[in-house]
């Protein structure tokens, strides 16, 4: 495993060294990535990485006899031209949506079909946002796998809410306008009184990197509301476990094409409904009017109109959070995941030995 840091991940490796003994990690530091406002002088700074990592792959392709490479997402594209130049075949696992309406964001998904020999996407929109740019014979290198996640289900006796007489509402994401902060906040207000007096509303994150006016923001922005005592906001917790097992309304109501959400997977798995938007990998993890309700980004009447049905009808709450646990059971769960990725593998390892 070549990472460019020590760090979380590098972190549980070293706790669990019986669980990762046949992983072996290497920290290269100059590896060459991708990242946000890259100027002139990132771009230099990435071609002289880009060289000392050829190299780099190019001796560990003897020393190691290695056969072929996992990327595992679109900000390490630029190693994936390096390890072809080596003569290593590359399967790519691309968990985001880069629009194509941008010359920069389709010249990197155009990249990623070129270099790779197999791409596995998380959702059906990953897929189809990658097939806009791709050529008929780099079509057959993109399958899905949807990804699975750990149970987050507590027994009813192990969470007591402190707020058993109020419908619980939280919305679990980062604090920005594309994952529908406001949204959410808009759609509150358009609630009578009379349904926001049985509920109270959390919003639980932190901000993206550089984005902490938007934390201040939110916070003037609750206060100002007409529901102010009845909304909450909190910083991330690392563990929503508890948190998500206290509510009774799941809301994801990004304004972006999330890939797939996985404070989707993790509410289905505690047995919540969901209220999404139809952005992105939302569509696949939500059935609409089963698991929840699926609505359209800015819709404020729909989100509000969804909202009021689940917080006037327990019955409701219950049947589509029951749905929702046997849609995880059947479709999400870390070993279903596993199964399929799995075969996957070992599809395209077959392939290379053809």
């Amino acid at each position: 495993m070549i990472v460019p840091a020590q760090g979380l991940l590098t972190e549980a490796i070293e706790k669990q060294p019986t669980d990762y003994r046949h992983v072996e990690v290497i920290v290269f530091n100059d590896m060459p990535l991708l990242y946000r406002g890259m100027g002139l002088q990132g771009g230099l700074s990435l071609m002289q990485k880009f060289i000392r990592f050829k190299k780099f792959i190019r001796r560990l392709k003897v020393d190691k006899q290695i056969q072929w490479a996992y990327i595992n997402t679109l900000s390490c594209l630029v190693p994936l031209k390096a390890v072809k130049m080596c003569g290593v075949k590359s399967l790519v696992h691309i968990h985001e949506i880069l629009e194509n309406d941008r010359l920069l964001t389709r010249g990197i998904n155009r990249y990623g079909l070129k270099w790779s020999d197999k791409i596995i996407a998380v959702s059906k929109p990953v897929n189809e946002n990658l097939s806009e740019v791709a050529t008929k014979a780099e079509k057959k290198k993109v399958v899905t796998v949807l990804n699975g996640i750990s149970d987050m289900y507590l027994p009813q006796t192990e969470h007591r809410s402190q707020e058993q007489s109020k419908i619980v509402v939280t919305l679990f994401g980062r604090i920005k306008p594309e994952k529908g902060i406001w949204f959410f906040l808009d759609a509150v207000n358009e609630l009578s009184p009379a349904f926001v007096e049985r509920c109270a509303f959390h919003i639980i994150g932190s901000a993206a990197p550089g984005g902490e006016q938007m934390v201040t923001k939110l916070k003037e922005d609750i206060k100002g509301h007409r529901y102010a005592s009845h909304i909450s906001f909190q910083t991330f917790i690392p563990d929503i476990r508890e948190k998500l097992n206290q509510t009774d309304i799941v809301v994801v109501p990004s304004l972006m094409r999330d890939p797939f959400p996985t404070t989707i997977l993790e509410a289905l798995s505690a047995a919540k409904p969901v209220i999404a938007t139809k952005t992105g990998g939302a569509v696949q993890s939500v059935q609409d009017q089963v698991t929840g309700f699926l609505i359209d980004a800015g819709n404020t009447a729909a989100f509000s109109g969804a909202m009021q049905k689940l917080i006037e009808s327990k019955n409701l709450r219950t049947t589509m959070g029951d749905a929702a646990r046997k849609a995880f059971q059947q479709k999400f769960t870390n070993a279903i995941f596993a199964q399929n990725f799995m075969a996957e593998i070992e599809s395209f390892e077959l392939a290379l030995q053809a």
